[in-house]
Parts: structure tokens; C-alpha cells; sequence
């Protein structure tokens, strides 16, 4: 369920500026806020415009890379991790965790594989809030038994891309693999529920 609440903003300037006098202190020379090196770590492959960090630090090892998120969520400060495959895994903060799973040809995940690994501990559910790319490659694998989509009210025109790799919206459409499951309102936008034809009893919840 969902309901409109006043949290505070998400973005917290006087944590974040802890944060750098932080790594900073401890980093010296290795953290960099030029806005270059912020915009190369910024770089996304969807429409949305670069976002780049903070600042940037680069670590020389596995200790460097648990002080880094120490700090970090000492403050509730968010990270991206940046990482070669064959790096080995840091030791996270309790409630943290990161597991290594085969790559496929394209050296992206395989979905198989990242299921099995949860599933031996018991995960049977999983949200997977992502993009075009992992969308379209959970619904060629008929990995989803739902979809929500946010509808807003701004046209992105010519910038947008489409919400499943090569498809759009259309792809559940189709009575066949998809049904209509909920549809409401969201102050100006709509949110809609779609659940795999077939994978669910009459009035489950998903």
C-alpha cells in the first residue's frame, strides 16, 4: 500500500559534505570532485540526463573499499560501487550483501543463475526496479509475474526510450500472457498492475 507522506528529502547536502571532508581526510588525493571525473561515473545507458556523484574515490584495496562504505553509511549517504569482474567481495555493513554470479556472452547477468542463488536461501519473491534492458530480458525469459507501470504526465517526446528494449507498452496488451489486475490514481499520475495470464488464483495478492 502506498500513501502520500511527508518524508524528508532524499538528498541530504549537509551529510554529503561530511562525507567528502571524510574521505577526504582519510583518502587525500584519491577522492576527486572535478566535474569531469564526476561525469564519467555519471554516465547511464537510458535517456536520463547525467547524474553525476558527489565525488569520486578510487581504493587500492578490499580495506579501502569497507572504510569507504563505513563512512558512507555512517551518514545514510548512498554509493555506487565500481568494480572489474574477478575483484573480490568486500566485507559489507550488516544488512549488506553481494553475491558473484556467472556472466552470460553479453557480460551481463544471468537471470537463471541470480534466482537459483537466492532461492537456495529461501527468496521466492523478488522486486527488480530497473530499465529497458533488464525489463525486456526478465519478459524474454518469462521471468515476471508483474508489471507495474507508472504513468506520469509529461511527454518525454523524442528522448524517451521505450520501456522494453525494442517494445513498448504494447507487449501487455496481449490477453494471452497479460491481464489487467488494478489501475488508480496517484495524485496527477496513474499507476497500473499487470500480473502474468494464468500465474495467479482468483483474488490472490501479489
Amino acid at each position: 500500500m502506498m500513501a502520500e507522506t511527508s518524508a524528508p528529502p532524499r538528498r541530504d547536502p549537509k551529510a554529503i559534505e561530511a562525507v567528502v571532508r571524510a574521505l577526504a581526510a582519510r583518502f587525500g588525493n584519491r577522492l576527486v570532485t572535478s566535474q569531469a571525473v564526476r561525469q564519467q561515473h555519471g554516465n547511464t545507458v537510458t535517456w536520463i540526463e547525467n547524474q553525476p556523484p558527489d565525488a569520486v574515490v578510487f581504493p587500492q584495496s578490499t580495506e579501502d573499499v569497507q572504510e569507504i562504505v563505513r563512512i558512507c553509511a555512517a551518514h545514510r549517504v548512498p554509493i555506487i560501487i565500481f568494480g572489474a569482474a574477478g575483484n573480490g567481495t568486500p566485507e559489507y555493513p550488516s544488512g549488506v550483501e553481494a553475491r558473484q554470479v556467472p556472466a552470460d556472452s553479453a557480460g551481463r547477468l544471468q537471470l537463471d543463475a541470480v534466482l537459483q542463488s537466492l532461492s537456495k536461501d529461501g527468496v521466492t519473491r523478488v522486486l527488480v526496479e530497473g530499465g529497458p534492458t533488464i525489463a525486456s530480458a526478465l519478459l524474454a525469459a518469462d521471468l515476471a509475474d508483474e508489471v507495474v507501470i507508472g504513468h506520469g504526465t509529461a511527454s518525454l517526446s523524442g528522448k524517451g526510450r521505450k520501456p522494453f528494449g525494442a517494445s513498448g507498452l504494447e507487449v501487455l496488451d496481449d490477453p494471452s500472457r497479460w491481464e489487467p489486475a488494478s489501475k488508480r490514481a496517484i495524485g496527477a499520475d496513474t499507476l497500473t498492475v499487470h500480473r502474468r495470464t494464468g500465474r495467479f488464483a482468483d483474488g490472490a495478492k501479489a
